[in-house]
């Protein structure tokens, strides 16, 4: 599924699910619509008002409350009208942060290119194939993290993966190409006969990666950096017959490239 259409469909279930309380309050009892208002209202503004952390715990928090109340008994409303009460604030706060995070990554500048990855990777394994010698090497740049100072703040995590870009872009030598492939991890490839990159990222790419601080409102936090790295040549060519196996191969070496925990 396309980003784009991912939008439509949150969008179009966040708008079914909201006519569908408001109309169930409304025919139900009057008392339940302006409930059901007020917490349609509520979710929508703590999207936009809150991080991710915050909202989190404001969905813990709520369900608990709620889920209080109805053992208790203290409200005197059918089992269903509870049931749709308890269900509306979380749903519509999930379906509109989903909505709000798809915006974000349509807006971004830096977008997933696994689609073109492919088509550019099976060029190089024929050219692999036919030339004698000729090898293929991975270079992967993963923000390390990333998924925390997403949660921190969406807007902040899109501008730095916007100057990692920037700055892998200014790194590249000749027949390099990058492709961002989610997760904060961008893939770099370039084709020869001699391979000759293996510290490349740790003489060229991370010093200049590890001078960029990630700025959440007043303060600003550093930032580290993983790689893999792997060579392909006619020893191990028909182990990596798709990008999705080299992509995979490559992140497991990350999970052995020890980061000091935030």
């Amino acid at each position: 599924m396309t980003t784009l259409r991912k939008l439509d469909f949150f969008r179009l279930l966040l708008g079914a699910t909201i006519l569908a309380s408001l109309a169930f309050g409304y025919y139900a009892n009057p008392s339940i619509f302006l409930a059901e208002l007020l917490l349609i209202t509520t979710a929508i503004f703590s999207t936009y008002l809150l991080s991710d952390i915050l909202k989190a715990w404001l969905l813990l928090l709520s369900g608990s409350i709620g889920l209080v109340f109805l053992i208790a008994g203290v409200v005197l409303l059918t089992p269903l009208q509870q049931l749709v009460l308890f269900l509306t604030f979380p749903l519509v706060l999930a379906l509109t942060s989903q909505v709000q995070a798809t915006k974000g990554e349509i807006l971004s500048l830096v977008k997933d290119e696994q689609k073109s990855l492919v088509n550019h990777y099976q060029q190089l394994l024929a050219t692999a194939r036919e030339t004698p010698f000729w090898t293929i090497e991975a270079i992967m740049v993963n923000w390390a993290h990333s998924s925390h100072f997403y949660h921190v703040n969406p807007s902040a995590y899109r501008d730095m993966l916007r100057s990692i870009h920037q700055i892998l872009l200014g790194s590249l030598t000749e027949g390099m190409t990058v492709y961002y492939v989610s997760g904060g991890s961008f893939l770099i490839l370039l084709a020869g006969q001699q391979p000759k990159h293996r510290h490349y990222f740790a003489r060229v790419i991370k010093p200049k990666l590890t001078k960029l601080r990630f700025q959440n409102f007043k303060f600003s936090q550093e930032t580290q950096y993983r790689q893999g790295y792997l060579v392909l040549d006619s020893s191990n060519l028909g182990k990596f017959k798709t990008s999705g196996d080299l992509l995979k191969y490559l992140n497991r070496q990350l999970e052995t490239d020890i980061i000091v925990e935030y």
